[in-house]
C-alpha cells in the first residue's frame, strides 16, 4: 500500500528486550519487526535546515522499538514468515508440514539463523542428534545474537554425556549475558512481572551501568523503584527520560502514578 502511495517503506528487525511466551510445552522468542518510513514524519530544523524525520509504523509498540533497526531484504521478510508458519505447524505436532516450511524458510533466506535453531528442535524430538548439533551450531554462526542457541547447544551436550563440552558453552553464554543490556532488561521486565521488584531494581541497574540514552533503561527502573518504594529514585529516572526527548508521551502519566503508594 505505502510503494502503491508513492512511498518508500523499509520492514526492519528491530532489537527490543527478549519477551518469551510459554504455551503448552513450548517456549516461543518473540522478536520484532515494524515498518520505517525514512524521512515521512515532522519537519523539524536541523543546522537551519528543514529536514523531515523518520517515522515509524508499529502495530505492537514496546519500549526501545520507535528507532531504526536492522533492514530486511523481501527474502528475509519471506523467511520469517515461513518460519512463523512452520512454528504453528509444529506447536500442533504436524511434524511434515513444520519440516517443509522450515526448509522453505531456510531456501528464502539461507542465513537467517533462526529457522536452522527451530528446524533443530524438530530433529532433536525425532531424535537425529548429530543433525540437531549441525542446524544449531550453523545457527550460533548466522547470529548476532546467539544465546538461545548456544543454550540448546549446551543442552544437547548435557544430554549426550558430554559434559566438558557443555561446560565451555555454558561459560560462553555467562560471559555473554552479563555483558548484554538486553538480557538485563528482559530480566528485570520478567522479576517486575511475577512481583520481585527488588530483584527487578538489581537487574535493571546492571543494564543502566551497560547504557547510555536507552529510555526503556529509565522507564522500567523508575517503575522498579517505585514499587519498592523509593519515589525520589523512581522520578529521578523519569528525569532521565524526559531528558532524552522521549515522545513516548508516557512520563506525564508515570509520575501521576508515582504520587499513589505502590500496589
Amino acid at each position: 500500500m505505502a510503494r502503491q502511495m508513492g512511498m518508500e517503506p523499509e520492514i526492519q528487525e528491530v532489537r527490543v528486550a527478549p519477551l518469551f511466551d510459554r504455551r503448552g510445552n513450548m517456549d516461543y522468542l518473540n522478536q520484532h519487526v515494524n515498518v520505517l518510513f525514512p524521512r515521512s514524519g515532522p519537519i523539524h530544523q536541523i543546522e537551519g535546515r528543514m529536514t523531515p524525520a523518520d517515522m515509524v509504523l508499529d502495530f505492537e509498540p514496546q519500549a526501545g522499538s520507535l528507532v531504526r533497526g536492522q533492514r530486511l531484504s523481501e527474502a528475509a521478510v519471506l523467511a520469517r514468515f515461513y518460519n512463523n508458519i512452520a512454528v504453528e505447524h509444529l506447536a500442533a505436532e504436524r511434524k511434515t508440514q513444520a519440516y517443509a516450511y522450515f526448509k522453505a524458510a531456510i531456501l528464502a533466506d539461507p542465513r537467517f539463523s533462526s529457522s536452522y535453531a527451530n528446524l533443530a528442535h524438530l530433529y532433536r524430538n525425532a531424535g537425529l542428534l548429530p543433525d540437531a548439533e549441525k542446524l544449531l551450531r550453523q545457527a550460533i554462526d548466522f547470529s548476532d545474537d546467539p544465546d538461545v542457541s548456544i543454550f540448546k547447544l549446551q543442552q544437547l551436550l548435557v544430554d549426550q554425556g558430554r559434559h566438558l563440552e557443555a561446560q565451555t558453552y555454558d561459560k560462553l553464554l555467562h560471559a555473554k549475558r552479563s555483558k548484554d543490556p538486553y538480557y538485563w532488561i528482559g530480566l528485570g521486565r520478567q522479576y517486575l512481572t511475577e512481583g520481585s521488584p527488588k530483584r527487578a531494581v538489581s537487574a535493571l541497574e546492571q543494564a543502566e551501568a551497560l547504557t547510555n540514552g536507552f529510555e526503556e533503561v529509565h522507564r522500567w527502573l523508575a517503575v522498579a523503584y517505585w514499587r519498592v518504594g523509593q519515589p525520589v529514585q523512581a522520578n529521578q529516572q523519569l528525569a532521565l527520560m524526559a531528558d532524552l526527548k522521549s515522545d513516548s508521551g508516557d512520563i506525564a502519566s508515570l509520575r501521576i502514578k508515582f504520587k499513589s503508594p505502590p500496589r
